[in-house]
């Protein structure tokens, strides 16, 4: 996300990029996605959720555009030194190494993002949008998916729902269809 700010400076979240992707309805199985998990060849992520414990969902040309910037930002090591207090410190970089997890966190014990409220709530506090949830924005994915028409099947499937004889079932080829 980024915004200006009420003094006019521009500034982004990195949260950005696990904001603009589909969600299961819990956080947990998309900030637990390894590189591994994404094809970029067959335009697809695999997933692991409650309901059928892993599956595989088409990558849109724009999610799939945002994973390959972070995919870079990820295997770019940091540079050779950086100003501490004002003195130059040199990294190390033999200790260094690209995350396995497409949502990495230099700050989490487990070496991937935990929790994204924490950024959602800054952001939204900056950009002065109130009351606007995580959840929130699955639900206007659903609608907006609703809105261009997009089969009903797709989009449950997408969100993390079992297919039912109320949705119409559909395949993972007329998924990558519908998003390209």
């Amino acid at each position: 996300v980024s915004y200006h700010d009420k003094e006019g400076n521009l500034t982004r979240f990195e949260i950005k990029d696990y904001r603009d992707l589909p969600r299961c309805g819990q956080f947990s199985p998309p900030a637990g996605i390894r590189w591994e998990d994404v094809d970029f060849q067959w335009k697809s992520m695999r997933i692991r959720d409650k309901v059928e414990g892993e599956r595989v969902i088409p990558l849109t040309p724009y999610v799939g555009s945002l994973l390959l910037d972070l995919k870079r930002r990820n295997q770019t090591p940091p540079p050779a030194f950086r100003i501490v207090r004002g003195k130059k410190v040199a990294n190390d970089l033999d200790a260094w190494g690209p995350s396995p997890w497409v949502f990495a966190s230099k700050t989490a014990e487990s070496g991937r993002l935990q929790e994204p409220r924490i950024q959602h709530t800054k952001a939204c506090a900056a950009a002065s949008i109130n009351g606007l949830t995580i959840h929130g924005l699955r639900r206007s994915f659903g609608t907006l998916a609703e809105w261009v028409e997009c089969p009903a099947g797709i989009v449950a499937q997408i969100q993390g729902h079992k297919p039912s004889a109320t949705a119409e079932n559909v395949t993972l080829s007329e998924v990558r269809w519908v998003v390209g």
